[in-house]
């Protein structure tokens, strides 16, 4: 978990100094353009996570597991300056640390 938060944190650190070096690609429109791509890629990654478990276990659920992924989506959104993407979303998760 400690490589993929290192890799996470290095892509938002990067998209954030591309936003302070070049503030004229961060526009309205730019971000408008985004948003439907992270929207889809949450999407796609809610529908891996209904394949494998379609029933679930024990504490872990595709329900879940959706609103965890929406959770974190909003989580990146806000992390690179974009607005949520879904409606408040609590963390199901509370144990699972990034």
């Amino acid at each position: 978990m400690r490589d993929e938060s290192l890799h996470l944190n290095f892509g938002i650190d990067v998209i954030n100094q591309i936003k302070i070096e070049n503030p004229h690609l961060w526009t309205k429109e730019f971000q408008q353009k985004s948003r439907p791509m992270l929207h889809e890629a949450t999407l796609l990654e809610i529908a891996y996570a209904h394949e494998p478990m379609p029933k679930g276990f024990v504490g872990l659920n595709a329900p879940s597991c959706e609103q965890y992924m929406q959770f974190i989506a909003n989580r990146r959104c806000h992390q690179i300056g974009l607005e949520p993407l879904f409606k408040y979303t609590e963390n199901p998760f509370p144990w699972m640390s990034e």
